[in-house]
């Protein structure tokens, strides 16, 4: 199976990268998802759960500015 690199779905990523975009440990990036403003996640299963890497990114951004 090709691996998905454009488009659609592209940017999807876990929790445990989130983390590491974020330079925090998991059970921190999951207490941030809980947050209001941070970007809704993408539920693909009913254990499975993802983020938009590009929506991540943003909103990091957007923190440091503050």
């Amino acid at each position: 199976m090709d691996q998905v690199t454009e488009g659609q779905g592209a940017d999807l990523i876990g929790i445990a990268e989130v983390a590491t975009l974020l330079a925090v440990g998991r059970t921190t990036a999951f207490r941030l998802a809980q947050e209001p403003d941070f970007p809704a996640a993408f539920k693909l299963g009913s254990k499975i759960v993802k983020y938009s890497r590009i929506a991540v990114l943003a909103w990091l951004a957007s923190k440091q500015e503050r």
